[in-house]
């Protein structure tokens, strides 16, 4: 029989979350913030919202643009009730040409993005580049007595570089969530190998392919 868990660990045990969710409020609440903050699909918000709410461990998110997927995970670890670290890291900029999401300053709307959905007061925001010493000094510093319970990577295609600065604090079996494993950009490609490569070398496995190509999967070792 078919049994909903709160920590999946095999596809088939992922795949129940979405049709449980889609029954429920909570996922008519997320596809309104997809609307207005996401360039992810509904589906990966409200996976992110679930893992985040039952993270075992610190939350890390590298590429946060205005804020869509922060938001989410905040919404979980607001409802877990559980004092859970979340940093998320964003190197800022513009890119005022985005199709439905345009902005001038990157970095000046996540913040007002945060607070106006109330979730500054849970998160840290990292301003760099997540391979930046001085951003990974603070993530380590915030994050050592913990582990990483959770981390979802959506910046620039370079996996193995963020994965192999941070993955001495990943806790075995934190989830691991990857944007831009199918997709029309250039950046699928190096993402695609990277993950591939991981889960080829026992690092990580696949709980699914989700969304509009977003990978979803588990640490196995850190």
């Amino acid at each position: 029989m078919c049994q909903f868990s709160n920590y999946p660990s095999t596809a088939s045990e992922t795949s129940l979350l979405l049709p449980y969710y889609r029954h429920t409020g909570l996922y008519t609440k997320i596809d309104g913030l997809k609307s207005q903050l996401s360039m992810l699909h509904t589906d990966i918000l409200v996976l992110l919202y679930h893992f985040a709410k039952h993270s075992k461990g610190a939350v890390l998110e590298i590429g946060s643009y205005l804020g869509g997927a922060t938001v989410a995970m905040g919404y979980g670890i607001i409802d877990s009730a559980q004092s859970t670290p979340f940093v998320t890291i964003e190197p800022g900029g513009s890119y005022p040409h985005h199709p439905w999401l345009p902005t001038y300053d990157i970095l000046t709307d996540l913040k007002s993005n945060l607070k106006k959905w109330q979730i500054d007061a849970y998160v840290s925001l990292e301003s760099g580049n997540s391979r930046d010493e001085a951003v990974v000094n603070s993530v380590k510093q915030k994050f050592e007595n913990k582990g990483i319970g959770l981390l979802c990577i959506d910046a620039d295609g370079e996996i193995n570089e963020d994965f192999t600065i941070y993955s001495h604090l990943l806790n075995p079996g934190a989830y691991l969530v990857v944007d831009d494993y199918f997709c029309g950009e250039l950046k699928a490609v190096p993402t695609r190998n990277a993950i591939d490569a991981l889960v080829d070398n026992k690092k990580i496995e696949c709980l699914g392919i989700y969304g509009w190509g977003t990978w979803v999967g588990r640490v196995l070792s850190s």
